[in-house]
């Protein structure tokens, strides 16, 4: 049985079907997992679970052969915070899963998984990941690129609906980004192939697009002129500066925004593809998915 934690995000959505199809038997977690309705069928387990309920996460490891952990926390703060669930939370089910007798964990990383990153988030990620390697379990670490949702989503969602679109900071940098299915696929990989166990890979999309690039995407999918809303790095420094006494996520998420505008941060997805094949999706492709969605 495959236990994914984490099994409403956008990621642990995508990927159910490809195991289902597969033909695994599967336990869905999730804080909410009425999310998770839809999915509710033969070899399908859904289950109430906190990765920051210890109880429910060892209920939710029993039996429990391999575990996708999905679960990630930016936006997070209080008891929710980054250092509580991407770090302690996830270090806690990586013993429990050890503890459990799970044979192989996939842990759902990022490329901006460094110690010196500014963004604790990021952070936190990467000494989940030593501690992931120093544990003795089998594992897989997916580092990603930027995800179409909600990073593309953030810069241009509102052209679609005939708004204007979003640009923090100079917009001028190049970013690589990865469809959330796609990244599903490569969990499936990192999930059934054992060429994957005990190895890290980053993984990301075809597209190497600047902010502004985005923007100007989405208004040629939409058919209509380009209107943008610029936010300079100033203000978005200030607000970093602002919201950290009481919201440590939405800070976090205001210097990654700046990261994001001044390193850049392309990435080259051939010598992942020539060992785990995957179509990947173009950016414009699946805008025009989402432009006919909008529209329907």
């Amino acid at each position: 049985m495959i236990l994914i934690v984490g099994a409403s995000s956008t990621v642990g959505q995508a990927l159910i079907p490809l195991l289902k199809d597969a033909g695994h038997s599967l336990r869905l977690s999730s804080r909410t997992p009425e999310k998770l309705a839809e999915f509710a069928g033969a070899n399908v387990e859904i289950v109430q679970a906190d990765l920051l309920d210890e109880e429910s996460m060892r209920r939710a490891c029993e039996g429990v052969e391999i575990v996708f952990a999905s679960v990630a926390s930016m936006f997070g703060y209080g008891k929710n915070a980054s250092k509580h669930v991407d770090y302690t939370g996830q270090c806690k089910l990586i013993d429990i899963a050890q503890a459990a007798g799970v044979e192989h964990l996939v842990y759902m990383s990022t490329q901006e998984a460094t110690h010196d990153n500014p963004v604790s988030f990021f952070r936190n990620k990467a000494k989940t990941e030593d501690y992931l390697r120093a544990s003795g379990l089998s594992y897989t670490i997916l580092r990603a690129s930027a995800f179409f949702s909600p990073h593309v989503e953030l810069i241009g969602e509102s052209v679609l609906k005939g708004g204007k679109a979003m640009i923090m900071g100079q917009g001028e940098n190049p970013r690589n980004f990865i469809a959330n299915s796609d990244a599903a696929q490569f969990a499936f990989i990192a999930l059934t192939n054992p060429q994957a166990h005990n190895q890290t890979i980053d993984i990301g999309g075809p597209d190497n697009l600047t902010s502004k690039e985005v923007a100007e995407l989405y208004a040629q999918v939409a058919g209509v002129e380009l209107k943008s809303q610029i936010i300079p790095r100033f203000v978005i420094r200030m607000m970093s500066t602002i919201f950290k006494p009481f919201h440590t996520g939405l800070s976090d998420v205001m210097k990654a925004v700046i990261d994001s505008d001044t390193r850049p941060k392309d990435f080259d997805a051939s010598n992942i593809l020539a060992t785990y094949p995957v179509q990947l999706t173009t950016l414009e492709d699946w805008l025009k998915d989402q432009r006919d969605m909008t529209s329907a």
